[in-house]
């Protein structure tokens, strides 16, 4: 995918936190610069904008009554109805229009109780919307880009929501997430793959301060479908100049289907590492930022 500025020019990745705003009842239903000296990754920054989750007083109130009790032998159950009534009354959206999420647990702050983070994936929503739109073929023809994505932290010591984030990215493909082991040993961080167009791309968060702090990012593919391509994977080493590992970005192979036709939207690609190291990534204390020479 050689990048199309208009559609790159909209990822922001948006930042909710715990003090929940409030709404009235009238609201409507890059990578990376590859330079080669002392690079800072562009990406670190940490982008902070209002939540796209609003709440009356009343809907408040009706959250806290669906909180899940940690003790109950249907905590799973109760979880999943509070994600649910947290949604929908959060984004106003329309009780028949379906959604979906995934949960996973992980110990994540310096509690000693587990967390969770939840993807939220909006794909009728977006449907819908470029059904409605003047030119919905377009939109599908981009994979209906927007924040369709999204990245929820669920606390497990407050058994509640504390932080959103909005991923802008295509919604055909689900939010992919795991864990490691980066900023500390004491508790894991959340890596999240996301896909535009023919690309993929993974974001790299700590939990802090109720709230998700992005530190990394860089490309997973690009050019999915076409001769010209690139591909990467990542490994992590002790950290050069703080405890924080340093992060090895790998040139690896795409290998794709020669034959037959594939959706570039959800098509997932092997990817055959061939050792070779692109860049490393260490963390600055006194920038803070990662960089590599």
């Amino acid at each position: 995918m050689k990048k199309l500025i208009f559609l790159m020019s909209t990822i922001l990745v948006t930042l909710g936190c715990e003090s929940t705003p409030t709404k009235s009842k009238s609201n409507n239903n890059e990578s990376n610069d590859q330079q080669s000296k002392n690079e800072v990754n562009k990406n670190n920054s940490n982008e902070n904008f209002n939540s796209k989750f609003e709440f009356t007083a009343e809907e408040i109130k009706i959250l806290e009554s669906f909180k899940p009790n940690l003790k109950s032998k249907q905590y799973e159950k109760e979880l999943n109805n509070y994600l649910k009534n947290y949604i929908r009354l959060g984004l106003n959206l329309d009780s028949t229009l379906e959604f979906s999420t995934q949960i996973f647990f992980e110990k994540l702050d310096s509690d000693s109780l587990t967390d969770a983070v939840v993807t939220l994936n909006l794909l009728n929503l977006a449907k819908n919307k470029a059904f409605k739109s003047k030119n919905p073929a377009k939109i599908a023809d981009v994979g209906f880009m927007g924040d369709y994505n999204y990245l929820l932290y669920f606390d497990g010591l407050s058994q509640k929501i504390t932080c959103e984030k909005v991923i802008d990215s295509s919604p055909l493909a689900k939010l992919k997430v795991q864990f490691e082991n980066i900023t500390s040993n004491s508790y894991k961080d959340i890596l999240v793959d996301y896909r535009i167009l023919n690309a993929s791309y993974r974001v790299y968060f700590s939990y802090s301060n109720k709230k998700f702090e992005k530190f990394f990012e860089w490309k997973n593919f690009d050019g999915l479908g076409n001769k010209e391509n690139e591909a990467y994977y990542f490994e992590y080493d002790k950290g050069s100049l703080s405890e924080r590992k340093d992060i090895l970005v790998y040139l690896a192979d795409l290998i794709q289907p020669t034959k037959g036709d594939f959706d570039k939207f959800t098509f997932i690609p092997k990817i055959k590492k061939t050792g070779k190291l692109s860049k490393r990534f260490f963390y600055h204390p006194k920038v803070g930022k990662y960089m590599t020479r």
